[in-house]
């Protein structure tokens, strides 16, 4: 396992005046996390490790997982999952112009694309539609999507079928701390991704009777620069009555 070692690169620079007054300016790095651990109730568990270039996100490894970041433009253009040196699957994304998210391409370990949502931002909401692959099929069109935004997070998405009957929604709530993924250049692009610049406090999924069907729920310790350091999470699957509790640590 590589080790990152957390600088803080400190740059000083000194002007002298007549009066002899000294002024100084500091520079200091992005807070990043290096590691994050968690266990379950029976004390198993697992970790990710992430490795960065500046700011970029290069590599992180999960559960005996690699995950391979590539950028183009300063923005992720695509992400590679590998198991061992076979490749399980890859996402390939497009932007606009604008530099916002325009399509999101999930491929499969034989590169045959299974997967495409195609993202219509507006001010405060997303309108996606998502294509899915039957039987090696070109990809067809199969549900709608509504991401309703606040502060660059994602904040409900409601799910309907191609004739606009509703299906259902997840609702996500936050706090107002830093997400352990806020300075991860290009990850605020990825509406696919939570928690991009707070920490997500709770995700509740409804059916199309609004019927809740699960939730998560997370509590958070934090350091003093309101990063999270641990994190309680409890699962409930209300279908089978099934409840998880895992724990996680943060490491910067």
């Amino acid at each position: 396992m590589k080790k990152i070692i957390y600088l803080i690169m400190v740059s000083l620079f000194v002007s002298c005046s007549n009066t002899n007054n000294d002024t100084a300016e500091v520079e200091i790095q992005k807070t990043l996390v290096k590691r994050i651990t968690f266990t379950n109730q029976s004390g198993t568990g697992g970790e990710s490790n992430f490795i960065y270039d500046g700011e970029k996100l290069v590599e992180k490894n999960e559960n005996g997982f690699k995950y391979e970041y590539f950028y183009f433009d300063n923005k992720i253009e695509r992400i590679e999952k590998y198991l061992g040196s076979t490749l399980q699957y890859k996402t390939i994304y497009e932007y606009y112009a604008t530099g916002s998210l325009s399509k999101e391409m999930n491929y499969d370990y034989a590169n045959s694309m299974f997967e495409v949502k195609i993202f219509d931002p507006k001010v405060n909401y997303c309108d996606v539609k998502l294509y899915r692959n039957s039987l090696d099929q070109s990809p067809t069109h199969v549900e709608n999507q509504l991401y309703l935004m606040e502060n660059g997070e994602v904040v409900e998405i409601r799910r309907y079928n191609i004739n606009n009957s509703y299906l259902g929604k997840t609702v996500y709530g936050y706090d107002t701390a830093n997400s352990p993924c806020k300075n991860i250049l290009s990850f605020n692009k990825q509406l696919s991704v939570t928690s991009v610049n707070n920490n997500l406090l709770s995700e509740t999924i409804y059916n199309q009777n609004n019927e809740l069907v699960s939730s998560v729920w997370n509590e958070y310790e934090y350091n003093s620069q309101k990063y999270p350091i641990s994190c309680r999470r409890t699962i409930n699957n209300f279908a089978n009555s099934n409840t998880v509790v895992l724990d996680f640590q943060y490491q910067y």
